[in-house]
């Protein structure tokens, strides 16, 4: 599955550079969006949309923390199809604030970085942001807070979503009592993953 998501990212990096130009693909409406989610003390995500004129997938992949004694792999993934209605929302809350978004990089050791790319037909957005936060970005935070909860609403699992709440955490603090809930799916798994 990563090589399909591979070679329509490369597919679609050509045709939004002009590689190609068959009349053939001039005509679809092929989308690629990839959110790429890396705290510094939990599992990296990546998150790829791709449509095409008969289809619309999204699929996130957690891989396995950094520091660990072995190498890296998938800690969890899930591929959905999405409806209609579910990229439309995608389409109309989220894509536009990315693209009319602009933002100054600071760099922050211990936080968390979030990476937008967007690529429609030959326009291409790329967004990144290291630790916003509603104080000294507000426009990126809700940006950001807005992406994640799409993502709950889309993959309505409960190992995403605690996930998506730990991300929460590190752009807002006050949301630090999610972390405190027990017997989370989240932390069964990685303890059974990390033997912890």
């Amino acid at each position: 599955m990563q090589r399909i998501f591979l070679t329509v990212f490369i597919f679609s990096i050509l045709l939004s550079c002009g590689q190609i130009s068959s009349t053939r693909y001039a005509r679809q409406d092929t989308l690629f969006f990839r959110t790429q989610i890396t705290p510094a003390f939990d599992e990296p995500a990546d998150i790829i949309l791709i449509k095409t004129d008969t289809a619309q997938t999204i699929k996130i992949i957690l891989t396995e923390a950094h520091g660990n004694d072995k190498p890296v792999g998938v800690f969890y993934s899930k591929s959905i199809s999405l409806s209609r209605s579910q990229f439309n929302k995608l389409d109309s809350e989220l894509f536009p604030k990315i693209i009319a978004t602009h933002s100054i990089e600071k760099k922050v050791r211990d936080g968390i970085g979030f990476r937008y790319s967007l690529f429609n037909k030959s326009d291409t957005t790329l967004l990144t942001f290291a630790t916003p936060s509603s104080s000294t970005d507000p426009t990126v935070f809700r940006l950001i807070e807005n992406s994640l909860d799409n993502f709950r609403s889309i993959f309505k699992d409960s190992i995403i979503s605690e996930y998506l709440d730990d991300i929460d955490t590190y752009i807002d603090y006050s949301k630090k009592d999610l972390l405190l809930k027990g017997n989370r799916a989240i932390d069964s798994l990685r303890k059974i993953k990390y033997n912890r």
